[in-house]
């Protein structure tokens, strides 16, 4: 596997929030380090995902946003299932759904969407979903360049980019029916 440079490391890092297990010096990363912090990211992001798709459906007060979060819960399960495959075939333990939804709960986004409700929840949620979207398709594909092409992961980005940004555009016509 092509050795990433740093800059694309801090990147990765920064898929969730900053959080990662690579160390001060990415560049002393070892190639299964880095495809696990990758995997462990993704998986996150899916985690996450899939957690805002079912408060969406609790707690959205249109059909399209309720509608919108169900695609995400679908969406995400299936991209999560396709990151476990990997994980597993490379011999990477992911971290567990616990832990991701302990850091999920008590901050950023999420835990400011539990205190909206109505349309104010609506908008909030919808403008989440596309600047989210948009993160993660950028931050991949920036990482996707730093891998080698033949790697499981760069073959994964590959197959979770088009859903990313499907999802990424439908959220954008949700938050243009939102009222200003």
């Amino acid at each position: 596997m092509k050795q990433l440079k740093p800059m694309c490391l801090i990147v990765l890092a920064s898929l969730l929030g900053g959080t990662s297990a690579w160390s001060a010096d990415p560049s002393n990363q070892t190639p299964m380090q880095i495809t696990q912090s990758v995997l462990n990211d993704i998986h996150n992001t899916n985690i996450r995902n899939i957690e805002l798709g079912n408060l969406a459906q609790e707690k959205g007060r249109s059909d399209a946003v309720k509608s919108y979060g169900a695609t995400l819960v679908a969406d995400h399960q299936a991209a999560d299932k396709r990151v476990q495959e990997v994980a597993s075939a490379e011999g990477i333990n992911l971290k567990g759904a616990d832990q991701v939804m302990a850091n999920i709960e008590t901050t950023g986004t999420e835990a400011i969407l539990k205190t909206k409700s109505g349309a104010d929840f609506d908008a909030a949620f919808a403008k989440d979903a596309v600047d989210d979207h948009r993160d993660a398709i950028n931050k991949l594909t920036a990482s996707q360049r730093e891998l080698d092409p033949n790697s499981k992961v760069s073959k994964l980005i590959t197959t979770l980019l088009p859903t990313l940004q499907k999802n990424e555009d439908q959220a954008k016509k949700l938050e243009q029916r939102q009222p200003s």
